[in-house]
């Protein structure tokens, strides 16, 4: 193979050997990215907090975290309990434990000629883990 070897054709085309190519830059994780928010709230919820709330709980939580828009949720909690599959007075009483432990805040409290109920979910930082319901 020595003398006889031939330039490949196309060759000219490809960067010179010394040179890499450009690195794209990594992807960086901006705070006011409202999905990488949300997917990190459900971990922590998952991660710290389900093994220490009732299934009730658990299921009130999770219908709250995914109605939740713009920062609130709004719903009524009949709707909350049928989706949960629990009864009103249950939910009724997995919502005030949530709130208790720092999980929701009730912005408004719903009723008939009021309303749906509305509700924030908080941060991580403000869940009180140890708290009782």
């Amino acid at each position: 193979m020595g003398e006889s070897m031939k330039p490949l054709t196309g060759a000219a085309c490809l960067p010179p050997i010394g040179e890499s190519p450009p690195r794209p830059k990594p992807i960086q994780r901006r705070e006011n990215n409202v999905a990488g928010r949300r997917f990190h709230q459900v971990n922590d919820f998952v991660d710290i907090a389900m093994a220490n709330l009732n299934r009730g709980e658990i299921a009130v939580y999770m219908v709250l975290w995914r109605d939740e828009r713009d920062g609130c949720v709004r719903v009524s909690q009949e709707s909350i309990a049928s989706r949960a599959g629990m009864q009103k007075r249950n939910c009724q009483k997995a919502i005030k434990s949530l709130s208790t432990k720092g999980f929701i805040k009730v912005v408004r409290q719903g009723g008939l000629n009021r309303g749906p109920s509305i509700y924030q979910i908080q941060k991580t930082s403000d869940w009180r883990l140890n708290s009782g319901g």
